[in-house]
């Protein structure tokens, strides 16, 4: 799932999306893992920084799946879609 999450993460509307679904779809462990740096990017993200949104979306994702492996189904399956 990693290369596809990282191919669907192509633009801000995108990104915006991945991290709706982290957010909504993750399980407790997920959860307390995810929040945090979902906080940050959404905090540290203005008007003018927009376009690092993406990069940083993809960068959250990456990082997830290599330290802690595959997301839930849940989570695969709203990504998938």
């Amino acid at each position: 799932m990693s290369e596809v999450t990282l191919r669907i993460i192509e633009n801000r509307s995108q990104a915006v999306q991945v991290l709706h679904a982290l957010r909504d779809y993750s399980d407790e462990r997920e959860r307390a893992i995810l929040m945090p740096e979902i906080r940050v990017i959404v905090k540290s993200i203005n008007t003018r920084d927009i376009d690092l949104l993406v990069p940083a979306t993809k960068q959250l994702v990456a990082n997830y799946i290599e330290d802690y492996g595959q997301f839930n189904g849940s989570i695969t399956a709203a990504l998938s879609r």
